[in-house]
Order: structure tokens, then sequence, then C-alpha cells
């Protein structure tokens, strides 16, 4: 059929100004509105909402949104978010499957703008414009709720103890709805009944939020009123984040129906709709893992926290702290000391020791005086979880104290989380500080190929981008021949053919030239670029992983560290390595924690609480890191227990020699953080406790019996391999190879020289002490100072230049 309009130019003229009509249907404006706002909603949760505390930061957020709304095309627009959300970590692994499916809708969005901008320039236009103004009204919602945070914390004058997270309780409670509240509160930005959305909803969560602050008190969370509104809230929050998530996909729906219903318009529209409609579906899924997560964290909360208390409670007549319930927390200790404020009760209490972490019946009278005072029927003189919170709940108990029974309860929740000892019975290899080489796998096939239709299919400014095209294959082509990694262009540039965001033009340049310029890989393990240590042979890494801390806080721009910013950056340190100061971190921690395990089953010795203290010693399971906080305290106490550190004799006998020999080896590769640097943990037990003196003192005392029974002293530790080793000391000797060490002790550590040189001891156990002790100072030591150089280094000089893990500096002209 001859179509006129061809040919005619009026009616040709009549048809383009009827399309152009229909590309400029406000319809499709807030349809690309809505589009706009979910996908920004979605990199906003995978960003931020399921983010690790690290990354809910919004410094972090400002550099990511400034740079999302300063793209200069859709197509590059879409690549950051894409990108940004696909490099996200989790806080929490339960989030995996919501992720996956926000991820999923997200792209479906972002497909669904690219099409859109494909159809018109104008469109293009309005779509970048959505990405303006919205991303800057959330970095401003971001900043002030981050301000408001600050000044709640500063009115309640800790600030970290009762909104961190901790295991139990209703602390813990509060401070995760208080996370969901700033979620929800930075999606709701610009999201009410005259933008589309049925409701203002930022209003309804900042009234949820005020109720929330109410209960952020100390006192709230030791009466009934505040767990019972705290229940109630919490079933508010719920309630009305599955009415705010139907809100945004109904505002999406709404859009998609008026389009569908114009049928000129869906004509040209309609794969923009199906798209919009099956991220819509990926979204719904999303909403509803996530929800289910919330439920499933909260019931989590409801479990621990029961489980805690069916083990303490009730504390009676009779108990110790050394009691394997309460398990050396000190709970009855600091319980006494709370109730010491009360003059007559400090009176009754020292008629019978004072504070001294033992129920006895002085305490039973003070608390039967509670329970009467109290109206209560049953004045059994018992602490059970109601007395316990409602002595909490009372003024005169300081907020030092009611601090330190918080900790007891944790620290007991500790011990009740763990079901059982693990074994690690894997064959281990010998010892050797290695490097890890990645297994190779088959090389891409027709590679040459691929990389020509890679560039062919590139947007026409990737050609004239900021890096050469030839850099990114050159190193992938490098890492895939020296090191035998399976890396291709595409792993790091994005969609829209520039670099990922973990990338730089002058980082790839700088990994290039690191990689020419060696003359044999094996002997490298690092390079150096700008303040940054980074792997040379790792497939991950990128400007996001450096190696050494000073770059890590830097980039991260972390003004206050705390424990979790510490042992995310060790865990990224440690991705290249086999081994931590010789030995593998999670051979460490099993056999520690069976050490530690079988010692406290047995009734007869004395030290079951030092063990107790020392688990701080294993707090983390991937990484030899000891929070300093315990190191000072609880360690500290455990090894000054053993030694008998307060007393003018020592005195010390098999089981002292075996817990010091089980003490120092489990601290071994075991590293802290100061407050300025990371250090060795032993290192600090060597100045702050064992000193010269003291160590002369311990081996003046060393008895000479060769008697081999080991039922009063515990099992011992030693090295096996890149592995510990836990037997009975007389079996340890048929399996142990105990060598004189081949080195002698550094002058950093030469107040352990008295005890290493008993180690031609008759004693079996003090041979094995003083021949461990010398492997640690002249073999494992020197491992460990080298790692804490790379990892506290700020410069190239400082860093540790050995095959085979040499460093090649890329800024050096």
């Amino acid at each position: 059929m001859r179509n006129n309009s061809i040919y005619n130019p009026i009616a040709k003229m009549m048809l383009n100004e009827h399309s152009s009509l229909i590309l400029e249907n406000e319809k499709v404006d807030s349809l690309i509105s809505k589009m706009s706002d979910n996908a920004l909603n979605c990199f906003k949760i995978i960003n931020f909402d399921l983010a690790p505390k690290r990354e809910r930061n919004p410094n972090i957020m400002r550099e990511k949104l400034s740079s999302i709304s300063g793209s200069k095309s859709v197509k590059t627009l879409t690549s950051k978010l894409i990108d940004y959300s696909e490099n996200s970590e989790l806080s929490n692994s339960k989030y995996h499957e919501a992720k996956e499916e926000y991820l999923s809708a997200l792209k479906k969005f972002c497909k669904a703008l690219i099409r859109t901008a494909e159809l018109s320039k104008d469109k293009e236009s309005e779509i970048l414009k959505r990405f303006k103004t919205p991303p800057a009204n959330l970095q401003n919602a971001l900043d002030s709720i981050a301000e408001r945070v600050k000044e709640e914390r500063k009115k309640l004058d800790e600030s970290s103890y009762f909104i961190n997270e901790s295991h139990i309780g209703f602390s813990t409670r509060l401070d995760f709805i208080k996370k969901s509240l700033i979620n929800l509160l930075s999606s709701a930005e610009g999201k009410n009944q005259k933008n589309g959305y049925g409701r203002d909803w930022k209003r309804i969560f900042l009234e949820l939020d005020e109720k929330r602050r109410v209960l952020d008190r100390p006192e709230a969370g030791y009466s009934e009123r505040g767990r019972k509104s705290l229940e109630d809230l919490e079933k508010q929050i719920h309630k009305f984040s599955e009415e705010f998530n139907n809100a945004l996909v109904q505002s999406v729906n709404k859009a998609i129906q008026t389009v569908e219903e114009d049928e000129e318009v869906i004509k040209v529209y309609s794969d923009v709709t199906e798209l919009a409609h099956r991220a819509l579906d990926d979204l719904t899924r999303a909403k509803a893992q996530q929800s289910m997560i919330f439920k499933e964290i909260l019931d989590d909360f409801d479990s621990k926290e029961a489980t805690v208390s069916k083990s303490i409670f009730p504390l009676s007549l009779g108990d110790k702290d050394s009691d394997k319930k309460i398990c050396g927390s000190r709970l009855i200790t600091n319980i006494q000391k709370a109730l010491s404020s009360i003059p007559s009760a400090s009176d009754v209490m020292s008629s019978e020791g004072g504070i001294n972490g033992v129920y006895n019946t002085a305490l039973k009278a003070v608390i039967s005086t509670i329970q009467k005072i109290e109206g209560n029927k049953n004045t059994n003189g018992e602490i059970d979880r109601t007395i316990l919170d409602a002595i909490l709940y009372s003024d005169w108990v300081s907020t030092g104290d009611k601090k330190a029974i918080k900790k007891s309860l944790e620290s007991i929740m500790d011990r009740v989380e763990e079901s059982s000892v693990l074994s690690f019975d894997d064959i281990v290899s010998p010892i050797n500080e290695s490097k890890i080489v990645i297994k190779n796998s088959e090389f891409a096939k027709e590679l040459q190929i691929q990389y020509a239709n890679a560039l062919e299919d590139a947007p026409k400014d990737y050609k004239n981008a900021d890096y050469k095209k030839g850099e990114v294959y050159q190193l992938s082509k490098s890492l895939r021949k020296a090191y035998r990694i399976n890396v291709e262009d595409e792993d790091f540039i994005r969609e829209d053919g520039d670099l990922k965001s973990s990338y730089s033009p002058e980082f790839i340049a700088a990994w290039n030239k690191a990689l020419s310029s060696i003359k044999d890989p094996e002997d490298y393990c690092y390079f150096y670029f700008e303040g940054g240590l980074y792997s040379i042979c790792h497939e991950t890494t990128s400007l996001k992983t450096p190696s050494n801390w000073p770059k890590w806080k830097k980039d991260r721009k972390i003004e206050e560290s705390d424990n979790e910013d510490l042992v995310d950056f060790l865990n990224n340190y440690l991705k290249g390595w086999k081994t931590f100061g010789m030995i593998n971190p999670e051979y460490r921690y099993t056999k520690i924690r069976k050490l530690i395990s079988e010692n406290l089953e047995r009734e007869e010795l004395k030290y079951s609480e030092a063990y107790t203290k020392m688990k701080s010693s294993i707090r983390y399971k991937d990484v030899p890191y000891v929070d300093y906080e315990d190191l000072k305290t609880d360690i500290k106490e455990a090894f000054e227990s053993i030694i008998h550190k307060n007393r003018r004799e020592m005195d010390l006998d098999k089981e002292e020699f075996v817990g010091l020999n089980n003490f120092i080896v489990a601290l071994s590769n075991s590293i802290t953080f100061d407050g300025d640097k990371f250090i060795s943990c032993l290192k600090w037990i060597h100045d702050n406790v064992l000193g010269e003196k003291t160590s002369k003192k311990i081996s003046s005392e060393a008895f000479t019996s060769a008697e081999q029974t080991d039922k009063e002293t515990g099992n011992l530790l030693t090295f096996d391999g890149n592995s510990l080793m836990v037997l009975p000391y007389k079996n340890l000797l048929k399996k142990m190879d105990i060598k004189k060490a081949d080195k002698d002790c550094p002058d950093s550590l030469s107040g352990f020289r008295s005890i290493i040189n008993l180690n031609t001891s008759d004693s079996p156990i003090i041979k094995i002490l003083a021949r461990n002790l010398g492997y640690i100072t002249s073999t494992l030591y020197p491992s460990l100072e080298n790692h804490l150089k790379r990892i506290n280094t700020d410069s190239f000089s400082k860093v540790p230049n050995v095959i085979p893990f040499k460093c090649f500096d890329s800024d050096q002209k």
C-alpha cells in the first residue's frame, strides 16, 4: 500500500508533529520519573541500607551520588548505578537473595531508561535531569540523619554503648530498628501525595523515629513498659514499611497503566513498559525477602535472649563467678559492685569478704530485701531476670556498673552461642610462609577475536577515554601470563566502555608498570602507588583494596576506627596469604578453641577463669586479631593470674607452666591496634607483663621434676607445621620435634631469654615452654614483624623488600 505521507510534504510534517507529541507525552514523563525514583532507591538500598557499617557513610555515598549525577549520558549513568551496586558488600549474609533481586530490578529499570533515551534525545535530557535533584535530596537526607545521630550520642554521653551492635537485649533491638528507620527515612525523601505516593511517608517515619528516640535511654530497657513499647514500635515499623514498599511499586504500576491506556504512545513504548513490569516483579520479590529477614532477625533476638536467660538464671546461694554457667564473666562481682552503692548493703557484704564474686548469704540477704521492698510475695533471695532488670533500672546504679553487668551478660552469650568444639584434622603442610598462587584455569578462547568485537561494540567515546585502550588489554594479558590469573578486559570495564569505579587510568598504568618492570614475578607480591600498597598478583586488587592501613583508612574516610573497620581491613590483607606469622588463621582459631574448651571441662584445674579470659584471643575466627581493651584487661589478667604476678613469691607448679606455655603460643601470631598502629600482642605482653625481671623470676622457680602425668595440668599447645597441636604433654613429647632455636632472641623480646635458656631442662613441661618460646622469637616473630611493617607503612621506604614478598615502587620515575 502506498504511504502518501512520504511524498506529501504537508502529510509528512503532520506525521512528524504527531510523533513528537507522542514522545513528549506527559504520561511518558511520569513513567520516567517513577522509574528513575525506583532505580535510585534500588541503588540506595544496595549501597547503603544493606551495606556494612563502613559503607553506611554519608561521605562515601556523596562520592557515588556526585559521580552519578555528573553523568553526561544515560548509558554512563546506568553503568555507574550498576557498577557501584555490584561491588557493594553486605552487612549480613542473610540479605544475599534480597540484594540479588534488587540488583536484578535495578538492571531492568536501567535498561528501560536506556531504551527511552534511545527513542528521543529530549527524553535522555529528562532522565539526566531526574538524576540531578533527587540524588542531592538523598544526600541532604543522609547528612541530616547523620547529624541527628551524632547529637543523640552526645546527649547520651556514651558514644557507642547503648546504641551499639551487641549480642542480646533491649539496646540491640533498639539499634536494629534505629538502623531500619534511617533506611526508611532516606528512602522516603520526596515520597508524598503531591508526587504520587499516596501519603507523606517521610512524616510517618519521622513520627516513628520520635517514638524510638523516647526509648533510646539507658533506663528504658529495664522496665516492662519500655519493653512493651519497643515491641509495639517494631510492629508499627514492619507494618508501615510494607505499606511504603507497596506505594513505591504502585506508583510505577500506575504510571505504566496510564501509558498502556494510550494506544498511540504504547506502540512506541511497549518494550519500555515491559521492562518496567519485569523490574517491578523483581522489586516485589526483593521487598518480600527483606521483610522476611527483618522479622527473622527480630525473632533471633528473642531466641538468643531466652537462651541466655535460661542458661544464667536464677542466680542463687553458692553460685560463683568461676562456675561454668557464669564462665568467668564476673557477673556476680559486677552485681555486688552495683549493690554496694547502697551503704547498708555494702556493710553487710563486707562482713563476708565484700565484692568477691561469690553468691554468699550476705548477697542473698541483700536480694531478699530488694524483693521485699518491691512487694514480691517470693523473697527467696535469688536473682532472676526480673530482679536484675529492676536493679539496672534503678537510679542508684551508676552507668558504669550498668555497663559492666551488660558486658558480663554478653560474655556469657559468647559461650552460649558456641555449640561445640570444632575439629580440624586436615593434613597440614610443613612450615612455609607462602603467597597464594591462584590455580590456573583454561584461557578464554579466541581472545583476539573477542577483544576486537568488544572494541567494535563499544560506544564511540571509548576510544577517546582518559586511558589508552591497550592498557587494560595489556594488564589482563600480563596477569594471565605472570600469575596464571583468569581475568579478561571486561573485568575492569563497565558496560559504557569506561573503567569501573574501582580503577583509575593512573592505577591501571601503575599496575602495568610494575608487571612489565619486574624480572621474576615469583619474587614479588606487591606494588606501591600513591601511598597505597597493593597486591600485584590477586584478581581482586583495586583502588578499594590497599594492603596498608593508613591508605585504607584515608580512602574510606574513617575518622575513628572500631573493631569492625580493623577486622575488615585485615580480612582484605589476608586474601593473598595462606598463613599470618607462619600460622594458618583458621587452624589457629580451631586449635585454641579446642584447647580452651577441653581444659575448661577439667574440674580439677585451678585456673579455669584464666582460660575463660583467654577466649578474648579468638573472638574473630578469620583473623588473628585481638581487641586492645581485651588485651589490656582479660588477657593481661589471665597472664598475671597464671604466674601469680602480684605475689612476692610466685610459687609456680606444673599447671602454671602449662598455662603460661598455652597463653604464649595462643598469642604468638596475634596482633592488636593500639589506637595509632597495629602491634604484636606478644610484644605488648612482653613489655607490660612478662618483662626481663618477671621472666628471670619465673625461670628461677622452674621445677625439675620429670614426672609425666597430665591429670592436674591440662593439655598443652604447641606448633605443628603451619598449624597448632593440642595434646596431653606426655603424648606431645612423642610427636613434637623439640629443637633449639637456630637464631638468637631479638633485642625487642630480650626479656624472654631467661625462659628460653631453660630449653635443656629435665622437666618436659619446662622444655616445651622454653623451646616454643625460642621458636616464636627466632622464627615466627620476625615474619610477624614484616607483616606489621607492610600493614602500618605510609611510604615505600618502610615496606620490607624480601624475596618472595618484594614490592615494586610504581611511583618511581
